[in-house]
């Protein structure tokens, strides 16, 4: 028999087939087995098929590498943990036993209660929850329904959360006050800043990061109550004499001397004590 030809076939007749018999559990199969090459080369079979690709494998590679093969031993790993543990012999006892163990572990899942303003209320499993709403992360859910996160996609696990939910109140974000040129004032957090703001695609770690006074400005946005200081920096060099300036002001305003910012700023905070004989003016 021709195990090679044989497995190919059957592997050909699930890929065509694109999907699950309606009614089946079916399993996901590395068609080369992972333990050979890490791949995911993967096909959904039915449990019988599952069966039967392992015994063809294990059977191509012990006549083609003999009972003390490497590639031998992990297909007869493989097989063994399918049959040999109710000491099935045939892939119908494998698929009846499958299939009532899914159906046991289905029988024993609890029943989740999670509200949504738009879609009411339901009540069911996990599984009857993706499958009746395939958008939605089964791990996100589970942190919902463990008090872990306040809601996924707007589903909550209470009418209270869910009205706070859609009135914006089951956080407390912190407020921040920006400023610019062409928008104005904004008060607000810093993920509803970018979502407004979203043509100026916003960086809120940069935007963080200014509003501790670490960057003086982000895309025109400053703090509320920042205090230009730049031009009080004064200067001093043995050549070109008092020049006040900033940092990157001082750079753009003699070029020749490729001065750099980051020696510049160190000098200013005293890490320092000249960058190219630029000090600071001690007054």
């Amino acid at each position: 028999m021709n195990y090679r030809k044989t497995y190919f076939a059957l592997i050909r007749k699930a890929l065509e087939r694109n999907k699950c018999p309606k009614g089946v559990h079916c399993e996901d199969h590395h068609i080369i087995p992972n333990s050979f090459v890490k791949n995911n080369w993967t096909v959904t079979l039915t449990p019988r098929e599952h069966f039967i690709c392992h015994k063809l494998i294990y059977k191509y590679c012990l006549k083609r590498y003999g009972t003390n093969g490497f590639k031998t031993n992990k297909a007869l790993i493989a097989f063994f943990f399918m049959s040999n543990r109710m000491n099935i012999k045939r892939s119908k006892e494998y698929e009846q036993a499958r299939s009532r163990v899914i159906a046991y572990l289905r029988s024993i899942q609890p029943e989740y209660v999670f509200y949504h303003k738009k879609f009411g209320k339901f009540v069911g499993t996990m599984r009857e929850f993706i499958e009746k709403y395939p958008n939605l992360n089964p791990h996100l859910l589970s942190g919902v329904w463990n008090g872990h996160k306040s809601h996924h996609r707007g589903w909550c696990i209470s009418e209270e959360m869910m009205d706070k939910v859609e009135k914006g109140l089951h956080t407390k974000k912190k407020v921040y006050k920006f400023v610019h040129n062409q928008h104005g004032i904004f008060e607000g957090s810093l993920s509803q800043m970018k979502d407004k703001f979203s043509h100026m695609k916003l960086n809120i770690s940069t935007l963080a990061a200014v509003y501790r006074n670490e960057r003086s400005q982000h895309k025109g946005w400053r703090r509320l109550d920042y205090v230009d200081t730049r031009n009080k920096i004064k200067w001093i060099h043995s050549e070109y004499g008092i020049v006040k300036a900033g940092v990157t002001e001082l750079v753009n305003l003699f070029p020749e001397l490729k001065l750099n910012r980051h020696h510049l700023s160190s000098v200013k905070t005293g890490r320092l004590k000249h960058h190219k004989k630029w000090k600071l003016l001690n007054e």
